[in-house]
């Protein structure tokens, strides 16, 4: 088969695809409509799932983020607690 050939089967195609007026035939326009809702889907679907992930690193992030706080509190009081027992020492010698 010729290049034509190829031409004249793809044209034949298409053609069959559009009704006599140009226009997409409902079958068509079925076919057209369900690769668009794939399409949506698909998309729709990855990004629930990159929110899903970006929800579980923000959990993540601030459990750390608390977990760091406390242990800076506790450094804090120890620290106050050792400044206080330094100036005792020093005051009563």
């Amino acid at each position: 088969m010729n290049e034509r050939d190829e031409a004249r089967v793809a044209l034949a195609d298409t053609e069959d695809k559009l009704g006599g007026d140009g226009k997409a035939t409902p079958a068509a326009q079925a076919a057209e409509m369900g690769t668009t809702v794939e399409m949506l889907t698909t998309a729709l679907s990855d990004t629930a799932s990159q929110r899903d992930t970006a929800i579980r690193d923000a959990k993540d992030a601030r459990a750390t983020a608390d977990q760091i706080a406390a242990e800076k509190r506790m450094l804090e009081a120890r620290t106050t607690r050792s400044s206080r027992r330094w100036k005792a020492r020093s005051i009563s010698r």
